[in-house]
């Protein structure tokens, strides 16, 4: 008996000293995984929070280059929003680290406002025209935003770096757990069955070790879940449940190598709610954060296959698999009609570009599907576009391109060439279209490229100023009793370059009066229609004539003739060219005259390269064109350097029928 007891007592001592080591263990364990968990977790939100508040910087740094070129006081209250947003999101980091980073974000906040100050300088030298002030505030301005950039991504990534430490050190505890779990268990089973017969506390020492042990293993689940609930937080956007920024650069870069080494297909759609930022000023952000949720759901309704992201603000992109351009495009026009559908009057436009089977990396189809999406914001919204639709005439924005634009308008190194329109009733010239031509150091291919890469970079109220200060320039070559016809972009519209009577003034300081001096609107190009009907009344209420160019290229200048009064309508040189063999064109052709008569509109016909072009014009064969008043074209009169003179006709009879 006395043995069983020492038997019982020893086997007693050994269960308990077990069980003791296993508690301790379990406890050790809850306790390290806790702390890891809440210190990942912590790192996690605090590198999300930092990226987040870089994003803002860099769309602070963005609105502040957009306002140098196009100065308005939309673009300054996006500069100001992303300052605040970026204030809201250092104080959120701060709150996260428990304000153990307070130092350092006062430094960044003191940075900040001496970089919001030196923007404030750049911003009131832009108003005053201080050309020196403005590159001296920019440039202390642009040092300011790299030092702040450089320390807020380093912050972040040192985040990232503790973040991935402690997920490690978690995982590691978690093996030494599972490894030392048996070690534990084993011999305190074996001393367990041994005293099973001689000890009912044996037992029931058996039964808490089984319990602990189970204990552990929902834990170790538990932390295994938590940890993957992290990860996905760090690649998911936290409105729309989309993948984010992050996720949508990985997955690209990961699919495009798949497609490239098995021989795939694969296709990116960029997709952007239009007038999204009106609508959300207007109705306020919780409208604006339910069509950005609209919009995700209509995506996760009809890609189940496809993986969907929000890019930030109003973009989004899917990556389609296997997925041909036309088959993408068929689906991209099922979401686009779905979100037209559920958008309460919203649409999106979208950009596709497929991979090619060359070496296309990552950045070219990105910009391919920028493109394509710029292509169909062009075409009025509300558009699915591909980038094969228009590669024939696109050429990919280059850096080069882009610094030869800048030099341009800094330099102003181009010439004025003028295009004669001729009244085909009188026999005379009506008056004479400026046009630029620049200098061919610069490599553009022609104007059109010119002004094609202008409105990409948000450059054309500029480029317009430089070309119309060198077609005033050229004002007293103007012959008695002609107008000048001088290109003008909706852009500039839309721009304080024009305000007031500046415009008046600078025809004024060349000698020539604002009734001597026709405005020329183009369709082709976005704009907001309201703010050009707008502001073109303005000037024509100021003396200029106007008139509406490229007439019949789109939809566009037809509903403007029904909104903006013009003096003269201009027929795009297709619609002429095309007439005289095609219904549909001498259809539309009918159809603007007849327009242009009743609002009592002087009608150009351009385009006028030929003598049966011209004869057709005169009225032989349709009767309905019998309106049109004045020509221009090659055969009339090439773009020249001088103004050509009444003689310089050359034997062609403008009267003939």
């Amino acid at each position: 008996m006395r043995r069983s007891h020492r038997l019982n007592q020893v086997t007693t001592i050994g269960l308990l000293v077990i069980l003791a080591i296993m508690t301790v263990s379990a406890l050790w364990a809850a306790v390290t995984s806790r702390l890891l968990t809440q210190q990942a977790s912590q790192a996690v939100a605090l590198n999300n929070s930092y990226q987040q508040a870089m994003y803002w910087l860099s769309e602070e740094n963005r609105t502040e280059t957009r306002f140098r070129f196009t100065p308005t006081p939309a673009v300054e209250q996006e500069y100001i929003e992303a300052g605040n947003n970026f204030l809201a999101e250092m104080r959120q980091s701060n709150r996260i680290s428990l304000f153990t980073d307070d130092l350092f974000n006062s430094r960044i906040l003191s940075q900040h406002a001496q970089y919001q100050a030196m923007v404030q300088q750049e911003f009131t030298a832009i108003a005053l025209q201080n050309h020196s002030g403005v590159i001296q505030a920019n440039f202390q301005s642009d040092s300011l935003i790299a030092i702040l950039k450089q320390q807020v991504q380093q912050k972040a990534q040192q985040n990232q770096i503790l973040a991935t430490h402690q997920m490690a050190q978690l995982s590691a505890t978690q093996e030494l757990i599972v490894r030392s779990a048996p070690l534990l268990f084993l011999p305190g089973f074996a001393l367990t069955i041994l005293c099973v017969a001689l000890l009912h506390v044996a037992h029931r020492t058996e039964q808490r070790m089984l319990e602990s042990a189970l204990a552990q293993q929902v834990h170790e689940v538990t932390v295994q879940a938590e940890l993957a609930q992290l990860q996905h937080s760090a690649l998911t956007d936290s409105l729309t449940a989309l993948g984010n920024h992050r996720a949508y650069q990985e997955a690209r870069q990961r699919e495009i190598a798949q497609a490239q080494q098995y021989g795939e297909s694969l296709s990116l759609a960029l997709i952007d709610i239009d007038e999204f930022k009106q609508y959300n000023d207007q109705y306020g952000h919780a409208y604006g954060d339910h069509i950005l949720t609209t919009v995700a759901a209509v995506l996760q309704q009809t890609t189940a296959n496809a993986p969907a992201f929000r890019l930030g603000g109003d973009e989004f992109a899917i990556l389609l698999r296997h997925t041909t351009m036309d088959e993408a495009t068929q689906a991209l026009e099922i979401i686009r009609n779905l979100a037209q559908q559920q958008l309460s009057g919203l649409t999106v436009s979208v950009g596709i570009a497929t991979l090619a089977p060359d070496a296309q990396n990552a950045a070219t189809l990105q910009e391919q599907a920028d493109a394509a999406l710029y292509e169909a914001k062009r075409r009025g919204r509300n558009a699915v576009v591909t980038f094969a639709e228009i590669a024939d005439r696109i050429t990919l924005l280059t850096s080069a391109q882009a610094q030869a634009l800048r030099q341009l308008i800094e330099e102003k190194h181009l010439s004025i060439v003028f295009q004669p329109i001729w009244d085909i009733r009188r026999q005379v010239i009506l008056g004479y279209e400026s046009l630029m031509r620049p200098d061919v150091a610069y490599g553009f291919s022609g104007p059109q490229e010119v002004f094609d890469i202008a409105e990409r970079m948000g450059h054309t109220h500029e480029l317009d100023a430089v070309c119309r200060a060198a077609i005033l320039a050229r004002a007293s070559d103007l012959p008695a009793n002609a107008l000048l016809f001088i290109n003008v972009a909706p852009q500039t519209l839309d721009h304080v370059m024009l305000a007031g009577n500046a415009l008046v003034e600078a025809v004024l300081a060349a000698g020539l009066q604002p009734n001597q001096v026709v405005l020329e609107i183009t369709e082709r190009s976005i704009a907001r229609a309201d703010v050009v009907v707008r502001e073109a009344t303005r000037l024509r209420r100021l003396g200029f004539l106007l008139a509406l160019d490229d007439v019949g290229a789109g939809n566009a200048g037809l509903e403007m003739l029904s909104h903006l009064a013009v003096d003269f309508v201009k027929i795009d040189r297709e619609v002429i060219v095309n007439a005289p063999k095609d219904a549909t064109a001498r259809a539309v052709l009918a159809g603007i005259v007849a327009i242009a008569r009743e609002s009592r509109s002087y009608v150009i016909a351009e385009g006028i390269e030929d003598a049966a072009t011209l004869h057709f014009i005169q009225g032989v064969g349709i009767h309905e064109v019998g309106s049109v008043q004045g020509v221009q074209g090659y055969l009339v009169g090439r773009p020249s350097p001088q103004m050509c003179d009444q003689t310089d006709l050359q034997g062609v009879d403008l009267l003939a029928a």
